[in-house]
């Protein structure tokens, strides 16, 4: 799922995710299959814990 992480990078540096950004709304607008919600949830959690020393 690595190109999941990297397309999370790649929108992370056009909408500047925060914590309170709305990980459901990154999951409707990538329109993926369903199965791969946590996938998406697992890798913006990843990301905001990395970008904000959580």
């Amino acid at each position: 799922m690595k190109m999941i992480g990297e397309a999370m990078k790649i929108l992370d540096e056009k909408y500047d995710f925060t914590t309170n950004t709305d990980y459901q709304q990154i999951i409707d607008s990538l329109n993926l299959p369903y199965h791969l919600d946590g996938v998406v949830f697992d890798e913006f959690f990843t990301l905001i814990k990395y970008k904000y020393g959580i």
